[in-house]
């Protein structure tokens, strides 16, 4: 690739050759012909990973390298730290919880506050709940200011919460006619597990959606004890 803009400095072809590189429009050019602007090399990559440090088109490798906007519901013992490390790891993360303190924690570390399970779900491409148990899901879910009421077309929602695989398959079957679908994650470590990012996960639910979200679960579990069990929506809970 040419490395930064080709200027016109008098010869036939705007360039001369000097003998290395190649420009497909003109021939070989000098790595370091005084025709080109060089750009500085940054000192180190992009946060948002292993971004080239010269880019022949930003606007398509800024779209590649976007990260996930993270909805995190359920901000117990177990879900405060998880959505903490997610956060760690540079995403936008959106928090709610049916207690104000826990989101103002989260808030202290740079999260955003959501006003309702639906609030999130609007604003998150990646939605994750982590509640006690089976009402406690299908309340957040599809209950009054659910999920359901605004999640966008295209999103993940995420179950994290060790409920019913029956009751699991009727919120991925309405999360499905949205448009979107629904992992099934729950998660076993227990809260030390939370708090040191070194949960075990298995996973219920599309292999394309399990591979799109990997990075976020990584941010929470031993990559090693994520496990994907099944394509069928409840694997995970089984």
């Amino acid at each position: 690739s040419i490395r930064g803009q080709i200027v016109d400095c008098g010869s036939p072809n705007g360039i001369e050759d000097r003998g290395s590189g190649y420009n497909p429009a003109h021939g070989p050019v000098s790595a370091r012909h005084p025709c080109v602007e060089h750009p500085a090399r940054p000192e180190r990559e992009p946060a948002f990973g292993s971004l080239q440090s010269e880019i022949c088109n930003p606007k398509s490798a800024i779209q590649e390298f976007l990260m996930e906007t993270v909805g995190f519901i359920g901000l117990g013992v177990m879900g405060r730290p998880m959505a903490k490390h997610i956060l760690a790891k540079g995403y936008q993360v959106i928090v709610f919880n049916r207690s104000r303190p826990a989101v103002d924690e989260l808030v202290g570390a740079g999260a955003l506050a959501g006003t309702s399970p639906a609030d999130v779900a609007a604003r998150a491409t990646v939605v994750i709940t982590m509640v006690p148990d089976t009402p406690d899901v299908e309340a957040v879910v599809s209950g009054p200011a659910g999920i359901l009421e605004s999640l966008t077309p295209g999103s993940v929602v995420i179950d994290m919460s060790s409920i019913s695989p029956v009751a699991t398959k009727a919120l991925a079957a309405s999360v499905a006619a949205k448009g979107s679908t629904m992992l099934d994650a729950p998660v076993s470590g227990g809260e030390i597990g939370a708090i040191n990012g070194t949960l075990s996960i298995m996973i219920g639910g599309a292999p394309d959606a399990v591979a799109r979200v990997r990075p976020i679960l990584e941010c929470m579990g031993n990559p090693e004890r994520i496990v994907h069990v099944g394509a069928e929506p409840g694997s995970g809970q089984i």
